[in-house]
């Protein structure tokens, strides 16, 4: 809840990015679950590029 809270469309891959970096710092896997959350904010990053892309096609 919190997360959806302070997120909006454009600052969701750098706030899992900053997520990332926070669990790397806490747990003894920082390895797997940093790599799982900069993955996740990639994703996120493409899935933004790639619906304003689409989208700014079509409105022209």
């Amino acid at each position: 809840m919190r997360l959806l809270a302070q997120v909006d469309g454009r600052d969701l891959p750098g706030l899992l990015v900053r997520q990332a970096i926070k669990h790397g710092q806490r747990t003894a896997g920082a390895a797997v679950e940093t790599a799982f959350w900069v993955a996740l904010a990639l994703l996120a990053a493409a899935a933004v590029t790639t619906f304003a892309m689409k989208t700014g096609r079509k409105a022209t």
